[in-house]
């Protein structure tokens, strides 16, 4: 091939030693791309993103050749250096393309509530330990409304984790507490205690004679 200047369709699948960056950067008719399991590296973030808008604006091929209205781009890009926020951008558009910075594989850890409301999210390197941002206090506790009858206390973080090796979210977790009354027999509130789910009420009249 003397030049890419014709190259429309580009699948790479499982194949070393392909100039991708530069293949990429000189198709200007470049509108289907499938690159599958490859390792390959990038100039800088200044590059890559010129490739990134490329890829986006591509659609893809999937395995039995049929066209996809998304670039198909999986596997491992090496760089130097990447912004957080460009990093973020890469993993939620393209997610089985693995980005290796200086040598460490980088990603977010995202932590959100029982909804999945966003509450933080950071970058770290593979092998780092997740912090817990409300502990450290980076971010204030975060609720649950409850009802009349049912409230929440936040507890913790699920799935905190050390030498972490891939993308996490981690779930505020609650505890739950029921409204629980005592009547006389006209039918009259006496007692009212909040209960932990799984735990006893106290009978007030016991207590009172305690």
């Amino acid at each position: 091939m003397e030049n890419y200047d014709n190259l429309n369709t580009l699948w790479i699948d499982d194949t070393p030693n392909i100039p991708i960056e530069n293949i990429l950067l000189n198709s200007p008719k470049l509108d289907r791309v499938r690159l599958v399991n490859l390792t390959w590296s990038v100039t800088n973030e200044d590059i890559l993103k010129i490739i990134f808008n490329k890829l986006k604006s591509c659609g893809g091929i999937d395995a039995n050749g049929n066209n996809t209205e998304t670039a198909v781009v999986t596997g491992y890009i090496t760089i130097d250096a990447i912004s957080d926020e460009f990093l973020e951008e890469l993993n939620e558009t393209f997610k089985e393309l693995i980005v290796i910075v200086n040598g460490k594989t980088r990603f977010f850890l995202r932590y959100v509530n029982w909804n999945n409301d966003l509450l933080y999210k950071y970058a770290i390197s593979q092998g780092d330990n997740a912090i817990d941002p409300i502990a450290t206090g980076l971010i204030e506790a975060p609720t649950r409304e409850g009802t009349d009858d049912t409230h929440y206390t936040y507890r913790e973080l699920s799935n905190m984790q050390t030498n972490i090796q891939g993308p996490l979210t981690m779930v505020a977790l609650y505890d739950t507490y029921y409204r629980v009354q005592f009547v006389n027999g006209d039918n009259e509130v006496v007692n009212t205690q909040w209960i932990k789910q799984g735990e006893a009420a106290e009978d007030p009249v016991l207590a009172e004679k305690i």
